[in-house]
């Protein structure tokens, strides 16, 4: 006789997780696609959201406080976006490509900044 074993697990209702991501969505005031007005491609951006995911997966961050995937409208094109918190902002733009000049000043602003606030040879 074959024994089958279930694999039993407790999921939320959809309303409470639906709730969770509305309060979440409060605190993501950036749109990645808004950096394809920085001249930056949509794989660059994509590219640099995954890597920000890995940070957050690394570090034990909640992704969905920080990282909401949802479909806009960009010059009549549908494509995939992604709402922003700060947190999820500043990773995205540490991993965006410094090929773009953009990226490149930003990411030497914030290194300079970061670096004029703390002292280096404590890390």
């Amino acid at each position: 006789m074959k024994m089958i074993l279930y694999n039993t697990f407790i999921r939320k209702p959809n309303t409470i997780d639906n709730f969770i991501d509305a309060v979440h969505l409060i605190n993501m005031p950036y749109l990645a696609s808004d950096l394809l007005k920085k001249g930056l491609s949509p794989n660059d951006i994509t590219f640099a959201i995954r890597k920000a995911l890995i940070v957050t997966r690394k570090l034990d961050i909640d992704a969905r406080k920080h990282f909401k995937q949802f479909y806009s409208n960009n010059n009549g094109q549908l494509l995939k976006d992604c709402k922003l918190s700060k947190l999820g902002y500043a990773l995205v733009l540490i991993n965006l490509n410094p090929n773009n000049a953009y990226v490149a000043n930003l990411q030497l602003s914030m290194a300079e900044y970061f670096f004029n606030q703390h002292d280096i040879s404590k890390f």
